[in-house]
């Protein structure tokens, strides 16, 4: 994707009217699409779409990354944290922006970050697994201060939720103050939540750049 073409967000309220943009959205708009360009140098992901709440302040700020890499839990969980905190530090540093933020510090809960794995036709990663608890994840997402997990089932051809845990542990995990999760866990995990039964068709796919 062009980045220079790349036109982040479109306000529904200003759409139609004359009414100039507010100071806090360009503002807001011009650290989030700093910080856009610095995770697609670092970690080659791909911003497809964001918006927020911001009607008279900024109350919550949604974006959307596809990654090509193929990804387990723990790496999932990594850039989804590093894209939330980054984010956050960058909207709560800005001085200009402290009166504009609510609630000011801007907490991770309102920072609603989801990343798609996918290959470069545009489809979900194949990992290789005929159902869910086994290595992969097409989707994670934060919502309400937790983080989902989604594994995308190719009989179903349906994202099937596939683990999730508190943000305060993710962002614990990260920072090494817990173990990463282990798959075992993570698979009876999912059995007891979701019914979900692992059923390997072939051996573990390594994590790699999708094709």
């Amino acid at each position: 994707m062009n980045m220079k073409l790349f036109i982040l967000f479109i306000f529904v309220s200003l759409l139609g009217s004359c009414t100039p943009i507010p100071f806090y959205i360009k503002r807001h708009n011009q650290i989030i699409n700093r910080e856009i360009k610095r995770f697609e140098k670092e970690e080659k992901l791909q911003a497809i779409g964001g918006g927020g709440s911001m009607t008279d302040a900024i109350s919550e700020v949604s974006l959307t990354f596809v990654s090509y890499k193929k990804s387990d839990v723990n790496e999932a969980r990594r850039l989804c944290v590093k894209c939330i905190q980054e984010i956050n530090q960058a909207l709560n540093s800005d001085t200009e922006l402290h009166i504009y933020l609510n609630p000011y510090p801007f907490p991770s809960d309102k920072t609603d970050i989801s990343i798609l794995f996918l290959n470069h036709n545009g489809a979900y990663i194949d990992y290789k697994c005929a159902y869910l608890g086994f290595g992969g994840v097409s989707l994670v997402t934060q919502i309400h201060g937790s983080l989902f997990y989604f594994s995308h089932n190719f009989r179903s051809h349906m994202l099937e939720p596939y683990y999730e845990e508190p943000y305060e542990t993710a962002l614990a995990i990260v920072r090494g103050e817990l173990p990463e999760t282990d798959e075992d866990l993570i698979r009876l995990a999912n059995k007891e939540k979701y019914g979900g039964t692992s059923l390997q068709t072939d051996s573990q796919p390594e994590l790699q750049e999708g094709p």
